[in-house]
């Protein structure tokens, strides 16, 4: 039988875990393909697929007055942290960027390069990263 204050640690533990995750709902959602140095245009991202995403918000580079965005696939993260040096390819971003519904399972993973990120799923109904 597990004890009472190991029952509370864990649902603790567990609640904390919860309370780390962004806060999910309605948001703008870019996913690019391409070359940045030719151009990047809209990729398709089908249904049962996954991509590695990051929230601009928790990137080196920081989002604009145009608001947060959840910049997903390699091609469209490499705009995004050139967009410094390259407004256009910001843009670009903003400007090909869809609104959908994104809920976040986890506080996502770290790494020392890249900072926060996700991997995130695509169904019929929303975005779900984990």
């Amino acid at each position: 039988m597990v004890s009472r204050s190991l029952r509370g640690a864990i649902a603790l533990i567990v609640l904390l875990c919860e309370g780390c995750a962004p806060k999910g709902g309605t948001m703008q959602v870019a996913y690019l393909k391409g070359n940045w140095a030719y151009g990047v245009t809209q990729g398709m991202w089908d249904y049962g697929e996954t991509r590695e995403c990051q929230l601009a918000s928790r990137s080196s580079q920081p989002p604009d007055k145009r608001g947060d965005v959840l910049v997903c696939g390699s091609d469209t993260e490499l705009a995004w942290n050139l967009g410094w040096l390259r407004p256009d390819l910001r843009n670009k971003i903003y400007e090909n960027a869809r609104l959908l519904k994104v809920r976040f399972r986890s506080s996502g993973h770290s790494s020392r390069n890249k900072g926060t990120w996700w991997i995130c799923k695509r169904n019929d109904e929303e975005i779900i990263c984990d």
